[in-house]
């Protein structure tokens, strides 16, 4: 789904609508590019991962908060506190 021959606009763009649509099929792929070396494109995986609210992306969500990267370490903080329910009045799944 996100091959590194597409450019990265393209793959950014496709984490931003998983993350709008918020089917939670779309956890796996989106845990896949936590991996990537492209921060923004990271920072919105976190961000659609926290959005869909499944839980099964905790685990890869909390490794990035040792990242050398400070935007990531500050999503996937803020992430988790959505994931805890702290800034968040929606149920997660």
């Amino acid at each position: 789904m996100f091959s590194p021959y597409k450019s990265p606009i393209v793959r950014e763009r496709a984490a931003e609508a998983l993350g709008q649509i918020g089917d939670s099929a779309a956890t796996g792929p989106l845990v896949a590019i936590l991996k990537s070396s492209q921060a923004d494109l990271v920072v919105l995986a976190v961000k659609a991962l926290a959005r869909i609210g499944d839980r099964s992306a905790i685990p890869a969500i909390e490794q990035l908060v040792t990242s050398r990267n400070p935007e990531v370490v500050a999503n996937a903080t803020w992430a988790l506190r959505e994931f805890s329910g702290m800034n968040s009045g929606r149920s997660l799944r």
